[in-house]
């Protein structure tokens, strides 16, 4: 299913490898004191991701060490989350990627010392500011999308949605439903989309590649979905 908000506009932007990308790739596995809530296969997700994103064209952020750690807690995330910002400002890049993997509700992201970062109020929101030239923004959300538990609370800033720049977002999974995951394999969503912008990237662009995986999905692995949320003109390139 494809949602769609905001006043699409026909623009172009420019993407690796005539522009310039980062992306940045936080993918949670392991709880304190939580072994039941190891993500097995998640591994792979940051393989995944890095392969792709590399191969086509992007700037890997955050260092390989950091990245490839199953245990992330919130203020190193947040940090490390803050210092790519400034990078993507300083650097003028056309484009940015934020991946997060973990276990999550809707619009929340369990990290690893059981703090929860919030999709619109941490990355969203805080990844607007202004700049000379049109920025494309991808946000990617391999998490389950269940309603919130009773236990689970959010007490974070409730920012305001004022002066929201274009950007997609892309979740695993609709709203109230889990994400598929194979313990050897990886998170379904994530092999699907690699697969795609793997094959497809040289002469399709962004949105259409995402309604692929969309297509793949459901024709490929029945009792998953993916929902995408759009704040972005129609043609990238």
């Amino acid at each position: 299913m494809l949602f769609t908000k905001g006043k699409l506009q026909r623009s172009n932007y420019v993407l690796p490898p005539k522009g310039k990308g980062y992306a940045f790739i936080l993918n949670i596995i392991e709880f304190d004191n939580e072994p039941g809530w190891f993500r097995k296969g998640a591994s792979n997700d940051t393989h995944y991701m890095t392969k792709l994103w590399k191969g086509l064209g992007f700037k890997i952020f955050p260092e390989k060490s950091f990245r490839e750690s199953p245990f992330k807690c919130m203020a190193d995330i947040m940090r490390k989350l803050h210092e790519f910002k400034k990078l993507c400002i300083k650097d003028l890049v056309d484009c940015f990627v934020v991946f997060v993997g973990s276990h999550g509700w809707n619009n929340l992201i369990l990290t690893s010392d059981h703090q929860l970062l919030h999709i619109y109020n941490d990355l969203i929101y805080s990844f607007q500011y202004s700049s000379n030239k049109r920025v494309a923004r991808l946000f990617i959300n391999q998490s389950c999308q269940n309603d919130a538990q009773s236990c689970v609370t959010y007490v974070g800033p409730q920012k305001p949605m004022t002066d929201v720049q274009e950007y997609v977002y892309v979740a695993a999974q609709m709203p109230s439903l889990e994400a598929s995951r194979d313990e050897l394999c990886g998170s379904y969503f994530v092999i699907v989309l690699t697969y795609v912008f793997m094959t497809k990237s040289w002469n399709t662009d962004l949105l259409n590649m995402l309604k692929e995986v969309i297509k793949v999905k459901h024709k490929k692995l029945l009792n998953t979905h993916a929902i995408i949320i759009l704040l972005l003109p129609t043609v990238i390139t």
